[in-house]
């Protein structure tokens, strides 16, 4: 760093490859989860439907029909979740704003095997999807296949990110207690 001059591009491009991981994975998880945080779905998805539009230009000579006909859906879909989303906000449901949805494969009741679903099952189930479409539509096929990866770094990043969150809740806590016993051996029984 000289003059306050950040020379290192490092975390840009970490804020790119994140946004371009995640708005691949938003392109899929419109499908497989329910009641988004309002955030989530306004940074995300926009990127999503860009990255899919990118793609798409890769295979000129590919038949569009498929691909065009699920980046339509996931639009629609996408829309129609955000509206509904933004509905709930203003309501005063007090979903936390970068939620990722709750899985619909998964039962009330079990959210302990939230992160299960989220890092292991969608993934494979998109990926084996992609597998199968990649007989009658390569593009499609492998657009998924790599959403299927995307997702299973998403939510990696997503279980890591609230690993550290825990971590740093634990130490404020273990703090907080150290300055009470500090704060009662100086004031004394006097609280």
């Amino acid at each position: 760093m000289m003059n306050g001059i950040n020379n290192n591009p490092a975390p840009l491009l970490n804020k790119l490859v994140f946004g371009l991981v995640r708005g691949v994975a938003v392109s899929v998880e419109v499908f497989l989860h329910r009641r988004f945080g309002l955030r989530y779905l306004s940074q995300y998805g926009c990127l999503g439907a860009f990255v899919m539009m990118l793609y798409w230009f890769c295979w000129p000579d590919a038949e569009s029909g498929p691909f065009m006909a699920y980046l339509f859906l996931y639009l629609a879909n996408w829309l129609f979740i955000t509206f509904t989303t933004r509905v709930r906000f203003w309501r005063g449901d007090n979903e936390h704003t970068l939620y990722s949805g709750y899985p619909i494969v998964l039962r009330r009741g079990r959210e302990h095997r939230e992160y299960k679903v989220k890092q292991f099952f969608e993934p494979l189930l998109v990926g084996a999807v992609g597998f199968y479409v990649l007989q009658w539509n390569r593009p499609l096929g492998i657009y998924w296949i790599g959403a299927g990866v995307c997702l299973f770094i998403s939510s990696a990043w997503e279980r890591s990110w609230l690993n550290w969150q825990a971590l740093a809740l634990h130490d404020a806590t273990l703090e907080q207690q150290q300055s009470f016993r500090r704060f009662k051996e100086i004031h004394g029984t006097r609280i």
